[in-house]
Formats: C-alpha cells, structure tokens, sequence
C-alpha cells in the first residue's frame, strides 16, 4: 500500500501501519517545491530540494521563486536547481529573489522583489562570493544611491561589481 501511495506524482514518502485497535494509519509527506521552472517549450513543473521535478497541482498554486528562460536539458534543469537550492537555504535572499532567468548566452539573471534592477549571476561558480559582493552592495552602496539607480548589477567578474547605470 506505501509503495502504491508514493507512486503518486506528488507524495515524498508514505507510512502505513495498523494500530493495535484496528484502525489503520496512513501517513503522508508530500513533496516540497524548491522552484517552478518553466522551460523554452513553455512546460511547467516544480523542482524539489533534491533537484527532482514533479507535476504542478490543479488545486494549489506555490508562491515561490519562478525560473525560465533558455532551458532546454538536464544541465539547465541543475543549474537552475543549484541556484534556486542556495537562495531558498537563506531567509533574505529567498524573499528578495522571485524569479531565476537563463538568457541566450546560457548566463543566470536574478530578478528581484525590491529595486528595479537586473543581477547579472553568471554562471553558478563562486555563487557564494557573488552572493556576498552584491549583499555588501544592499548594504553600502544602495543606501548612497537608491535601488532604482542601476538597470543590472554584474556580479559574474572575479572581484568586481559592475553596475550599468539606467
């Protein structure tokens, strides 16, 4: 009966037992979205924290970040899940970032909830250090200039941040 419960598109696991009184027991972990990707044929799915994708639901939409973009294979869907995967592990980026974009040149632009600005990622190496640089801009240099200063803020240079003003 758990085997056929966790055939379910979108179950994690299953428990069944029978309580000493008769009745029977059925519990049930559902699985946790981590993102919903959108991909270049315009598919919709949730990946969970373990970079496995599954269904969306007919009842209930998530309110999650939304990733999309130039997304065409399995390479994509783990970048795309490696990013999403960091930003949901820390409070503030998880409520500043809403949307991961995967442009033509395969390179990955956040689009954040507050500012009217572009982050220019990269690639997801050094995604740490990047994540610190444009933290101490939030930090520092916002509060000198506005957040709606800078159209894109480029993260993706060793050891710099470059910022194209609008």
């Amino acid at each position: 009966m758990e085997k056929n419960i966790e055939q379910h598109a979108l179950i994690k696991s299953a428990e069944v037992f029978v309580l000493p009184n008769g009745d029977l027991t059925v519990n049930v972990t559902p699985k946790e979205p981590l993102v919903r990707v959108q991909n270049v044929q315009g598919k919709s799915y949730y990946l969970d924290i373990e970079g496995k994708p599954f269904p969306l639901s007919r009842n209930y939409t998530q309110r999650l970040m939304v990733a999309n973009g130039n997304i065409i294979d399995s390479v994509d869907v783990a970048v795309v899940s490696k990013v999403a995967k960091y930003i949901y592990q820390n409070e503030f980026w998880k409520a500043q970032i809403i949307q991961l974009h995967i442009n033509e040149n395969k390179e990955i632009e956040l689009i954040p909830r507050v500012g009217n600005h572009i982050i220019l990622l990269g690639d997801q190496e050094e995604m740490e250090a990047k994540f610190e640089k444009l933290m101490l801009f939030y930090q520092k240099g916002v509060q000198q200039t506005g957040w709606n200063k800078y159209s894109t803020i480029n993260l993706k240079y060793k050891n710099q941040l470059v910022c194209v003003k609008r």
